[in-house]
């Protein structure tokens, strides 16, 4: 089983990927779905970073 430090780091790294593609697919995806998609994976990025800073502040 892995550390609270390590599940973070991993989570870290899993955030910093979907806002990359994210954003990729926004580029990628102009007026459509696909566009509409990469907004998503963005937010749910920043979910994921909201979690790792909460859980890392927690004692």
């Amino acid at each position: 089983m892995k550390s609270k430090a390590e599940i973070i780091k991993e989570l870290r790294y899993l955030l910093k990927r979907m806002i990359k593609c994210g954003v990729n697919m926004y580029y990628y995806g102009g007026f459509n779905h696909i566009a509409e998609h990469g907004m998503q994976m963005i937010g749910a990025g920043l979910i994921a970073k909201d979690w790792a800073d909460q859980w890392e502040a927690e004692p």
